[in-house]
């Protein structure tokens, strides 16, 4: 007796599944490798793009040192610019306070004295005292005939016990004579 183990038929011969096993063996094979590259170049570009992750973090981290370290330099640097404005400002306004206060002077009695001026671009506060109203009332009348004043306010007056009078002043310049005290 005698045991035969090979098939009876070759794969050629075969109905549809041994033709399917032997593309899928040859095909397949192919599948496999175009898989596995697409794997690998994968695996790689994701060493790739972790590189370039790690090196923007420390370029980001690098970043933010210089603009912490440079914050308080461009802080100072801010204010002084903003000191530096304003010194320009009370520079170009010199003239023009300079010639409303030697204005204002010539026009003050001796009885009266300021304790107080504040200025703005076109406004004068006063605070001061007058040893009497009539004083004061002279004061006001020789303001009034300043060409250079729009408008005066008396904000607050007040008789002490000794006779001597405490006001307070609004003054708003005219626009035209602060320009041309401002050009001077």
């Amino acid at each position: 007796m005698s045991i035969n183990l090979a098939p009876s038929q070759t794969l050629e011969e075969s109905p549809f599944w041994s033709k399917f096993i032997h593309w899928s063996t040859n095909v397949g094979r192919l599948v496999i490798i175009a898989t596995q590259i697409a794997v690998l170049a994968a695996f790689f570009a994701r060493f790739l793009l972790d590189r370039q992750i790690i090196n923007q973090n420390e370029e980001i981290k690098t970043k933010k040192t210089v603009i912490l370290t440079t914050q308080s330099l461009e802080n100072k640097f801010k204010q002084t610019q903003d000191q530096l404005s304003a010194i320009k400002q009370i520079h170009q306004n010199k003239n023009y306070y300079s010639a409303i206060l030697e204005e204002l002077t010539g026009k003050i009695p001796p009885e009266v004295s300021f304790t107080r001026i504040a200025t703005s671009e076109e406004t004068l506060q006063i605070k001061g005292t007058s040893t009497t109203p009539r004083n004061f009332a002279h004061f006001l009348t020789m303001l009034a005939t300043s060409e250079n004043l729009k408008s005066l306010a008396l904000e607050q007056a007040r008789i002490n016990a000794s006779g001597s009078l405490d006001f307070g002043l609004s003054i708003n310049l005219a626009p035209e004579a602060y320009q041309r005290n401002k050009s001077t």
